[in-house]
């Protein structure tokens, strides 16, 4: 089985009994629609990356560091 993606304004529905953390009704048509079951957690993207709380704090770190460095190699030239 392969990854299926579908284009943006699809609607997607839970299933009755099922939590959508294992599966969703994907609308395909009008009134056809197909399961989808959840067989791993979805991949990280850019977007998740710069939503987590510690993206800018250590990235704010990381420039400071390159800016450290940088001075202190000019001062021992």
């Amino acid at each position: 089985m392969g990854t299926f993606r579908y284009k943006k304004g699809t609607k997607y529905f839970s299933v009755k009994g099922i939590s959508t953390k294992k599966a969703i009704a994907v609308q395909v048509k009008d009134g056809q629609f197909l399961k989808a079951v959840m067989r791993h957690e979805q991949q990280s993207t850019v977007l998740n990356t710069i939503g987590n709380k510690h993206f800018f704090s250590v990235g704010a770190g990381i420039i400071v560091l390159i800016l450290m460095i940088i001075v202190i190699i000019r001062r021992f030239k």
